[in-house]
């Protein structure tokens, strides 16, 4: 019941604990989030943090990038003496690219597990209030309903760790091995700047990606070139080209990850994990579970002879 348990796009930020999105572009695009507004709960809340999550890593634009740093990339280059404008570009998108995409995955991951635990708390939540409307049993045994929720927690965080894990391992095959297609960015150079973005033309760009080439020439640079701004901007400006193609790689890889390695494991793993943790525990612990829930029977067995009388 989204009356019941529903929340805004900001209400779930505070409720998360989470930190927020680093990029000061996504902090301005809340309000063009799907939904933000709406208090939503379940799928469909879910679906509007991978619209969210999307959106946070397309909103990234390539780092200004002073003369003395692309000066110290061309001067760390060991394969020539007069190195590429796209071994040079590589070598810059190779140092920043971890730094900048990696918070991303995981304040989105903790989100996501949030949305799930949070999913279990309502439905204890659900599951009390029948008891007490006289319907179903198990609302009142408080130690089984801790245990459960004990165990459904180091799933999500077991998961979730796994899913971690193999988005970094995805993305620095990206970084690492940087295809050359990927200079085309996924996006046309005529029509969008892609070096130092107006916020303006940054949300028009991550809306018309969430909604929804041409690659610079090879060459190299000489001596001369090498040290001067304006050699420095062509660097930057292949560069920002095989950015905006890794972010837009890693923003469709991310959302494909987070359906096959979070919520599949989950959903479908689930109900393994909790029938073999309670099948290996013996009557003891069982005695210690139940004990509150018989004492709770006994009175409420004392209450209706009571009232039968």
């Amino acid at each position: 019941d989204t009356a019941d348990w529903g929340q805004t796009l900001v209400e779930e930020r505070g409720a998360s604990g989470v930190a927020l999105w680093p990029n000061e572009n996504m902090k301005k695009l809340t309000q063009d989030v799907v939904n933000w507004n709406l208090k939503l709960s379940g799928h469909a809340q879910i679906n509007r943090l991978l619209t969210e999550f999307q959106m946070s890593i397309h909103a990234v634009e390539f780092p200004e990038t002073p003369l003395a740093e692309v000066v110290s990339v061309l001067c760390g280059s060991k394969r020539t003496n007069l190195p590429s404008i796209e071994n040079a570009a590589v070598a810059l998108v190779q140092k920043k690219a971890m730094e900048q995409f990696m918070p991303l995955v995981s304040i989105g991951l903790k989100r996501y597990a949030y949305l799930t635990r949070r999913l279990a708390d309502i439905a204890f939540a659900e599951i009390s209030k029948q008891f007490h409307s006289g319907i179903g049993m198990v609302g009142q045994y408080d130690g089984f309903k801790r245990e459960l929720k004990r165990v459904f927690d180091d799933f999500v965080a077991s998961v979730c760790a796994g899913c971690e894990e193999r988005l970094h391992h995805i993305f620095r095959s990206y970084v690492q091995f940087i295809d050359g297609t990927l200079l085309s960015g996924m996006e046309s150079a005529s029509s969008e700047t892609v070096l130092n973005p107006s916020f303006d033309e940054t949300r028009k760009r991550v809306l018309s990606a969430v909604q929804s080439e041409l690659p610079l020439a090879p060459g190299t640079l000489s001596r001369s070139q090498m040290f001067t701004e304006e050699g420095a901007n062509i660097i930057r400006q292949v560069a920002a080209k095989l950015w905006s193609g890794i972010r837009f790689m890693m923003a469709k890889t991310a959302g494909c990850s987070l359906n096959h390695d979070f919520f599949q494991p989950v959903f479908k793993g689930l109900a393994a994990t909790i029938q073999k943790h309670f099948a290996t525990l013996d009557e003891a612990r069982f005695d210690q579970m139940f004990q509150t829930g018989v004492a709770q029977l006994k009175q409420r067995m004392e209450l209706l002879q009571t009232q039968v009388q």
